[in-house]
């Protein structure tokens, strides 16, 4: 049996597992899954694994660590003028924050 920490209502059959709602006591105080979705431009990757973190504001240093380093690596890049990203971060409710990055490189010489 699989126990499931949820804000609200009772138990739940997931597949052939029963899910129950606990009290806070249970699993980790504090602690939501959030997940980190990227986008490129136009392409979206869907994080499906989630990271637990303690609340919004670990989820937002989250964010913005991940989008420094990819933003990083892509003005590293030859190729790369200009480029719009962005983390949107989300828990099991919906959107909770996007967090953006935008570059241009002018180069005079």
């Amino acid at each position: 049996m699989v126990y499931e920490y949820r804000r609200e209502g009772s138990a739940v059959g997931v597949g052939d597992r029963e899910c129950f709602a606990l009290p806070p006591a249970f699993g980790s105080a504090g602690m939501a899954v959030y997940y980190f979705d990227f986008r490129d431009g136009d392409e979206l990757v869907v994080d499906e694994e989630g990271m637990e973190l303690i609340g919004i504001g670990a989820a937002q240093n989250e964010a913005a660590r991940s989008l420094a380093g990819i933003a990083w690596d892509a003005m590293r890049s030859d190729g790369a003028q200009a480029q719009e990203m962005a983390v949107e971060v989300r828990d099991v409710h919906g959107p909770v924050m996007e967090v953006k990055f935008e570059f241009v490189i002018k180069r005079t010489q």
